[in-house]
């Protein structure tokens, strides 16, 4: 198979991964949704892994509090945090998001990586940064002082944020495990967190509905879409791979449009697009302006 097809399929998944949570609603709970999501996964994985885990005591005694803060970034505050933010806002909504990571990675990266800024990523960020307030108020702007009609998307933006500093943390760690394993104990980590909140909100029946919904966001969205990442990233590279990232969004708007039948508002338009020019500017390729850019941070 073309090694291109591999992060191809995965960011397919991944978008359609977006409906399944729109589709989630009134379906199963949020709190159910993320624990299930998680539960079923950390199943299907512990055959493949358990005999690699035993092997990983000793650093998990080392590292355990740094597999902790990326479990919780991951687990809980990207992914499942999105069942909650999902209820308010549409499929399309989340696409746009989820296209702001690179530019938070980026900016994440500045601070944390001791990386270069440029006057395109200040620009970038900028133009994002108006494009996530417009989007938020609903093109509304006396919302924002008045603190209605954003909760979703500010529930996004904790969502996308957390994806980016767990990925910068990641690299800044270096952490010397093996994925799946490394995977695998984040899985472990996030249940235990999720586990009281999907107690408490005391409904644990699946419906036939719920089940396909879940057993989608468990297994294709969670251990398929990274494995074929994975095998991407391996045989073309992470910066070519990071490229299908930016399809992303294109994606999931077209399956929600297809599929959810979402309207284009006029405020989706304009918030989406000033976000979308922000990451292309940030990706300007004009070394000339990069090297006349450059702050020391």
């Amino acid at each position: 198979m073309n090694p291109y097809l591999f992060p191809f399929f995965a960011v397919s998944i991944w978008a359609f991964n977006t409906i399944v949570s729109k589709l989630s609603v009134g379906v199963v709970n949020a709190e159910a949704m993320a624990f299930y999501r998680w539960f079923f996964a950390f199943l299907v994985l512990t055959p493949f892994v358990i005999r690699g885990i035993r092997q990983e005591i000793p650093f998990l005694r080392t590292h355990f509090w740094k597999v902790a803060v990326l479990g919780f970034l991951r687990i809980v505050l990207y992914q499942s945090i999105i069942y909650y933010a999902v209820q308010m806002v549409p499929a399309t909504t989340l696409a746009i998001f989820g296209g702001l990571v690179p530019i938070l990675i980026l900016l994440f990266g500045t601070f944390l990586l001791r990386t270069p800024v440029t006057i395109w990523l200040i620009s970038g960020f900028l133009l994002a940064f108006l494009g996530v307030i417009y989007l938020s108020t609903k093109g509304e702007l006396s919302n924002l002082i008045a603190l209605e009609g954003h909760k979703g998307e500010f529930l996004l933006l904790i969502s996308s944020s957390a994806y980016a500093l767990y990925t910068v943390l990641v690299k800044r760690w270096s952490l010397e495990i093996n994925t799946w394993n490394f995977l695998y104990l984040q899985i472990g980590i996030g249940l235990v967190i999720l586990f009281p909140f999907f107690i408490y909100q005391g409904h644990y029946a699946l419906s036939f509905n719920a089940a396909g919904l879940i057993a989608y966001a468990a297994i294709p969205a969670s251990l398929i879409a990274p494995y074929l990442w994975l095998r991407g990233v391996a045989q073309i590279g992470a910066n070519r791979s990071a490229l299908f990232l930016n399809l992303t969004p294109l994606l999931t708007i077209t399956l929600a449009i297809l599929i959810l039948q979402e309207p284009i508002d006029r405020y989706l338009l304009i918030g989406g697009g000033l976000i979308l020019l922000g990451i292309a500017t940030t990706f300007i390729p004009n070394r000339q302006a990069t090297k006349a850019g450059k702050i020391t941070v």
